[in-house]
């Protein structure tokens, strides 16, 4: 009786084991692929949260090495009117000075100034990059220019913009470089606020430079003293100058900051 008893009940488990074993295959089948579904998101997850810290921690370190250079560069700013890349000229004699520009030389200029500061924001171009009508008015406007008569009694004509106009075409640069950034990101903000704190740091020398061109121009051309100028083409014989000097005087002073341009411009295309 025990041993019928022990069979039966063997037997009623033989017979109810395959019931949950069906409920597990079922669900199993039923919720798969939901559950590979939340599998894959996750990993997805994952690997996209890792790739964004990833990126943020790059474009946080690409912004703390290009704070560190603009302060390198703002704490000697004589160094931006660098001339070792310019054109030298010495020798030079006045022959007029204005702060107007004719309309001939004005289209000359204007037609042709993009082309020598290079528009394709390659390194090493004056500029690097675009040239807006805003920079090119603010090359023209409000600057000084002077012909001269070379040695060789060729033409050079100076041109060079006055201090404001000098930082505003500064923050126009670096404002244009920053938009090629995310906005919001760590290197769009470091190269958008180091704007202000690069023309803050630029003071040139036009104003006395001027004063004295005009000063020069008015005593008799054998009382003039030669002239030595270094700067980069923007036209046909046209000088943007970065320092001037003169015979009489052995210091040189600051037009326009080229090298400074260049040398932020190039950082922030390597970026």
């Amino acid at each position: 009786m025990a041993a019928f008893g022990l069979s039966w009940l063997l037997a009623g488990s033989d017979f109810q084991a395959p019931v949950p074993l069906t409920v597990v295959i079922f669900l199993t089948i039923a919720f798969a692929p939901a559950l590979l579904t939340l599998a894959l998101r996750y990993l997805i997850y994952r690997r996209r949260v890792a790739a964004f810290r990833a990126t943020n921690r790059n474009d946080y370190h690409r912004a703390v090495v290009y704070r560190n250079h603009v302060r390198r560069i703002v704490s000697a700013p004589e160094e931006m009117f660098d001339t070792r890349l310019d054109n030298q000229y010495s020798g030079l004699r006045l022959v007029e000075v204005s702060r107007h520009f004719d309309q001939s030389l004005m289209g000359s200029i204007s037609g042709t100034v993009s082309t020598f500061v290079g528009t394709n924001g390659s390194p090493g171009f004056f500029l690097g990059g675009q040239i807006t009508s805003t920079i090119r008015a603010n090359l023209l406007a409000d600057a000084v220019m002077a012909i001269f008569e070379t040695p060789a009694g060729e033409v050079v004509r100076l041109v060079t913009p006055s201090t404001p106009r000098v930082r505003e075409l500064i923050e126009e640069r670096v404002s244009w470089l920053a938009n090629r950034f995310e906005p919001g990101s760590h290197c769009h903000t470091a190269v958008r606020d180091s704007a202000s704190w690069i023309s803050a740091a630029i003071t040139t020398q036009v104003s006395h430079v001027s004063d004295r061109l005009h000063a020069m121009a008015r005593a008799a051309p054998h009382e003039r003293p030669s002239v030595r100028l270094s700067g980069r083409p923007i036209a046909d014989r046209v000088i943007l100058g970065t320092t001037i000097g003169f015979d009489n005087d052995p210091r040189s002073y600051l037009l326009f900051p080229t090298r400074g341009i260049e040398a932020v411009t190039e950082t922030v295309l390597r970026m």
